[in-house]
């Protein structure tokens, strides 16, 4: 996803010298690229605005594109990889659109117990330090569960567990199962039981994030200021 807006400077074209036209190409790409800048710093603050507590990872998932000189182009964009999980691009998509969010990857592993197709932490899962869920302990249910992609990382029916967790248990519960509801439950050392991740409908979202808006009306109301301020310095450091 990215967002940007058209400059027309022909009537400011116009009302250079020759100097000044000279220096154009230089000016044009500094303000272009200061003013994605300026919409890159506005949506973050958006993020803060639609979202309780955001990552910082979806905080810097957006970027400002810098304009070059054979490229006069300068865009607001979100990064479209993520070194474990899913971009910020992708899950950000039903906020900024509306409607039906789809799976997240541990989501299409756990679909192979039969337990559900979505699912949402409950207090039994640990949160991690950015809020959201913690990747070790996901990881230590998924193998359990044997549902990992690489075999090797499922857990051995007979291998013990280590860590803090090495006592505990996890199993799934498909719908319709009397007792209890469909989910992932965890098993304590003393016998109790607790859900740490119910299954759900797909969740449907309402367009809560103004990524579009705020991004082109940001670069519009900025774009005036940056090229006064890039004309300056550009006639201020041109060449004899």
């Amino acid at each position: 996803m990215q967002a940007g807006v058209t400059v027309d400077v022909s009537q400011v074209v116009r009302a250079l010298n020759a100097a000044q036209r000279r220096q154009l190409p230089y000016a044009m790409r500094n303000a272009l690229t200061n003013s994605a800048r300026v919409a890159q710093a506005e949506v973050q603050a958006e993020m803060v605005r639609a979202f309780a507590n955001p990552s910082r990872f979806t905080l810097n998932s957006v970027y400002a594109k810098p304009a070059y000189l054979h490229d006069q182009t300068a865009d607001v964009h979100f990064r479209d990889w993520a070194p474990k999980g899913t971009a910020a691009g992708k899950y950000l998509r039903p906020q900024i659109y509306g409607g039906p969010r789809d799976q997240k990857p541990f989501e299409r592993l756990l679909q192979q117990t039969g337990a559900g197709r979505f699912f949402i932490p409950r207090p039994g899962m640990d949160p991690s330090t950015t809020g959201g869920m913690n990747r070790g302990q996901l990881v230590k249910v998924l193998s359990a569960l044997r549902v990992m992609r690489d075999p090797h990382q499922n857990a051995s029916r007979t291998r013990k567990s280590r860590g803090v967790r090495r006592n505990e248990t996890y199993f799934a519960v498909q719908p319709g199962r009397p007792g209890l509801k469909a989910g992932v439950y965890r098993r304590g050392d003393d016998g109790d039981v607790a859900v740490i991740l119910s299954a759900i409908r797909q969740p449907t979202y309402r367009k809560r994030f103004r990524f579009y808006e705020v991004s082109r009306d940001t670069m519009r109301a900025a774009f005036p200021e940056q090229f006064r301020r890039a004309m300056e310095h550009a006639m201020a450091t041109a060449r004899e």
